[in-house]
């Protein structure tokens, strides 16, 4: 997860490396000047556009900088810039590194956390040659991992 434009964390979600998170719930609250401009810059073309002036290139600069879409149709809607913006994770996994912490200044390209997708894990295995046999696309498996402890 990079942020795309100068920005200053004002609060991070109380997460670490191997929390899981979801798309959902935001994992910082930021302010970044240069989104703030281009919100207002926004703005004013949605009013312009309003007046017959044909929209500019606003809304593609929100987006190149990384503004969900659900925050620029609010924008769009309340005619306001929020003065910070929520972080959510793009999409659900596990926090490998978290890089941030509250009052940080991040510059753009900085990674805020860095998130495993484990909607498909891949497994390297050493298989006994006697076992071969039993390998192929579609057979069960059970995977058992050094140095953890089963569960009951």
């Amino acid at each position: 997860m990079t942020i795309r434009a100068d920005a200053f964390v004002q609060e991070v979600a109380p997460v670490t490396t191997g929390d899981l998170v979801t798309k959902v719930p935001r994992l910082a609250r930021i302010y970044s000047p240069e989104i703030s401009t281009a919100g207002a810059q926004f703005i004013t073309e949605l009013n312009a556009a309003a007046r017959g002036v044909p929209e500019g290139g606003a809304r593609q600069r929100l987006e190149n900088l990384g503004v969900p879409p659900e925050v620029i149709a609010e924008i769009e809607r309340s005619r306001k810039v929020p003065p910070t913006m929520n972080w959510s994770a793009p999409r659900d996994g596990i926090v490998l590194e978290r890089n941030v912490v509250d009052g940080m200044k991040m510059t753009a390209g900085t990674s805020l956390f860095r998130l495993a997708d484990i909607a498909t894990i891949w497994v390297l295995a050493d298989v006994p040659e006697r076992e071969l046999a039993a390998v192929r696309i579609g057979a069960p498996a059970t995977v058992r991992l050094r140095g953890r402890s089963e569960m009951a």
